[in-house]
């Protein structure tokens, strides 16, 4: 997909693509003379989220902001921070959350042989569809039902891509089978927890991943009105 066709599609201008290539929330595929080629899953997956105005939320206001949707409360930021956060969770949208959250990590799509992909899975806290394949109380929660599909998505320290990379011969390519989500606060345990999964899903090309995120994300943010 050309910068042209990009911007007509998510209704911004090219400077603007520019800086979604910058930022990472859009692929760079290939450069033809002076002009960016675009993947085309990534710039869909973007126009189904929507760009939305404003800079994503810092690391810790993010981290507050899930502690929030997760339990209600959190012992990050101050006190008046604290407040003006909640108050301004009372009054944002799912898809507004996740676009606010994007700075959680940095996500990068390799593709890798399916005979690696079992032991892969091991190295990573797993989350969005792989999550939900790999955890039955997770699926039920968002109603969706595992697919037992040949692909890996999962978290992983910043320290510890390279090895990744080198160990399971990992090549870039937006379309693979792999998605390493890469942040330097991995979740805890096997599988991330059901509102990272969510926010993560809300992220999905599949469309009822997508739905099932955002319905749940929104029921977490209702409650806290």
């Amino acid at each position: 997909m050309t910068t042209k066709d990009a911007a007509s599609l998510l209704g911004v201008g090219a400077r603007q693509i520019q800086r979604l290539v910058a930022s990472g929330r859009l692929y760079r595929t290939d450069v033809v003379g002076t002009s960016i080629l675009i993947d085309a899953r990534s710039a869909q997956r973007l126009h189904t989220q929507g760009v939305g105005r404003g800079r994503p939320w810092s690391s810790e206001t993010v981290q507050a902001a899930l502690d929030f949707v997760r339990r209600g409360t959190t012992g990050r930021l101050g006190a008046t921070e604290r407040s003006r956060l909640k108050a301004r969770l009372r009054g944002i949208s799912a898809p507004a959350l996740v676009r606010a959250a994007a700075r959680r990590s940095s996500a990068t799509n390799y593709r890798a042989s399916a005979s690696f992909l079992a032991e892969l899975r091991e190295k990573l806290v797993l989350t969005a569809g792989s999550a939900v394949d790999a955890d039955a109380g997770i699926a039920a929660a968002l109603g969706l039902a595992g697919s037992a599909r040949p692909t890996v998505d999962g978290y992983v320290d910043r320290s510890g891509v390279a090895k990744l990379v080198e160990r399971f011969f990992l090549v870039e390519d937006p379309g693979g089978n792999v998605t390493l989500r890469v942040t330097g606060g991995v979740p805890e345990g096997r599988v991330a927890d059901l509102v990272t999964v969510a926010l993560d899903l809300a992220g999905s090309l599949d469309s009822r991943e997508r739905a099932a995120g955002l319905a749940f994300i929104g029921t977490r943010l209702a409650a806290l009105r």
